[in-house]
Formats: structure tokens, sequence, C-alpha cells
């Protein structure tokens, strides 16, 4: 195959914004530079995620060893970010890389390999911190599981069910997947928490950018890029998103021991109450919709219950293994 270069401004601006992103750790500017030229035109949102969809589906060879990750069950604390990488001297080095990885990708195709998933799951009233191969961290919230498969040109996890948030390691030529429902989140390297419980989805970004599209098989389109203090909702079968700005330390404020909500309904609260306590607690049809705005400290479940019959005119019954919330009737 001849690879002659191109002449197309699109592609070669995109060669030189990979050839940064590829390079070193871009500052917020950056990176609202970035997105705000991926934006204004789809051709060049087209023309970078080619770029980047070439070094994915490339694997090396040989590959490296994906079976060393640690986990702990101890208290989850932020981790300083990785050290960025040094810079790229020639910005169209990446694109010419590029189109060479994919003449060798059709060339050789034995190339390809998958390796086998990890698996990391939490039961309730438990978190737990696991650190991956490539230097990624992730804290995995109460009763969720995440498989977890590092591949050469990859990185890909699957959050079927559950809370995790995300610390990346820098690594374009390594992009990192996470398949939740009928939605995929794509990062390169960024900080930001995802909650998928039922077919409900939400993703909040710390630091970063973060591309939320349709997975594979859906018959989607649509794509959000989020920045930094951006929450995207999600429900499975929707065709399109919510996306709205947001402290994004709500979203980060289970690692420390509180549950933050803004308008949530009870039954939401009750849910997650659920998976941080021995108790069930379930919450009767007339209270379910009950709003709840503030942050509810996990020290006992039985205080929280107190706090929340304080803070909402609702009534708590207890058995030996529930508790049961129900409006509290009108004077």
């Amino acid at each position: 195959m001849t690879l002659a270069p191109t002449d197309d401004p699109i592609a070669t601006e995109a060669s030189q914004w990979f050839a940064k992103v590829r390079g070193a750790e871009l500052s917020d500017a950056d990176w609202l530079a970035l997105t705000a030229w991926l934006e204004s035109d789809p051709r060049h949102s087209a023309a970078f995620d080619a770029l980047e969809r070439l070094w994915v589906d490339l694997d090396d060879a040989p590959a490296r060893n994906p079976a060393t990750a640690t986990s702990t069950v101890t208290p989850l604390r932020p981790r300083a970010s990785q050290a960025p990488r040094r810079a790229q001297r020639w910005p169209w080095a990446a694109g010419l890389a590029a189109a060479a990885a994919l003449a060798l990708f059709f060339a050789l195709p034995d190339l390809r390999s998958h390796t086998d998933a990890q698996t990391f799951a939490t039961g309730r009233g438990q978190t737990r911190e696991i650190t991956l191969a490539d230097g990624s961290h992730i804290a995995l919230n109460a009763a969720s599981r995440i498989s977890v498969r590092l591949e050469p040109r990859s990185r890909r996890v699957t959050l079927a069910d559950g809370e995790a948030s995300f610390q990346v390691a820098h690594d374009l030529d390594r992009p990192f997947f996470i398949h939740a429902g009928d939605r995929e989140i794509r990062v390169v390297g960024t900080e930001f928490n995802v909650e998928h419980r039922g077919q409900q989805l939400a993703v909040t970004v710390r630091r970063g950018i973060v591309a939320v599209g349709p997975a594979q098989g859906t018959g989607l389109k649509e794509e959000y890029r989020l920045t930094a203090r951006q929450r995207l909702e999600h429900r499975e079968g929707a065709a399109f998103s919510t996306v709205s700005w947001v402290d994004p330390e709500d979203a980060f404020a289970w690692r420390d021991g509180r549950l933050v909500y803004r308008h949530a309904p009870l039954a939401k609260v009750a849910a997650d109450l659920s998976r941080r306590f021995p108790k069930t607690i379930r919450v009767a049809p007339d209270a379910a919709e009950l709003p709840f705005t503030g942050v509810l400290r996990l020290d006992n479940e039985e205080a929280v219950v107190r706090r929340l019959e304080t803070f909402l005119p609702v009534t708590a019954s207890h058995t030996a293994a529930e508790i049961s919330l129900s409006a509290r009737p009108s004077s």
C-alpha cells in the first residue's frame, strides 16, 4: 500500500491536534480549544476520531502482560495525576505514524490480539480501590461489579451495574473505554465518576475531556463531549442525553463517606443507602417522589434514617431485616 501525503486541511489540523494530545498533558485551555474545534464542524470530529481509532485497532506485538493489578478494600483517597509524557517534536509525526499503523493493520492482521478480562466486585457496605497495571486507579462503590481488559492498543472496562470513579493514566496510544448499558465512554487521561444503576447512567467529569456515545450495535449516532464540571445523564434506550454544569465534588463525595443530593427523589436516596448499610430501606409509594436536597454522612444507618425523618415529612418503621419510610400523616 502506498501512502501519499494529504492536502486536506482538516486532516492536517486533526493530525496536529492528535500529536499535541499524544505528546503531553494538555492544560484546561487546550482542552477547551480542542473541544471547540471538534464541535465547530462534524468533519473535525470525524477526522480526529479516525486517527484515534487507528491506534485502537492495531495491537502491538508482543502484547503486554495485563495480569498485574492490585486491589484493596481500604478507604479511598484521590491520587496524584501521572507525570506528563515528553512532548512530541514534530506535530505531523502522529498522523504519519497513524497512517503507517493502518497499512500494517491490514497487512498483518495476525498481530491483533485480546487479553483475558479481570473481574472486580464489591458487596453491600464495601468499597474497593483498584490499581491497574497501566497506572490507572479505579475506586469501586458498594454493590458494584466491573470487568477490566487491558489490550496493547486499548483499555476496556465494562460496568454492568454499579458506580466507580476513574483516574485514568494518560496514554493516547491506549484509549480507555467504559461500556455501560447502551453507552460507551471514551477517554485518554482524565478523572471522572460513572454511575450505572439499572437503566440510568450518569457521568461526571472532574478533569479532562470525556466522550460519551452509543455502544456498537445500538443504531444510535449522537456523541457528547464533556469537560470538567459537566455531568451527563442518560436513560438506556433514549435517543438523547441531558448535559448540565455541576459541582463534580458532589459525585465524588461517596469516596469520603458522604452522599450529596440535589432534588433527588427519596426512592433514589433509599436505594443508595441500602447498598451502603446492612438493612434494606424501602419507601412507600406516597413518599417515593419526595425531593431531597442535602448531605448525608454515612456513619450509622439508624442515624442517617433519623436525619431523613428530620429533613423530610416521613416516618420510619423498623424490623430486623429492613426499614420502611412512609409519608408522615398530616395533623
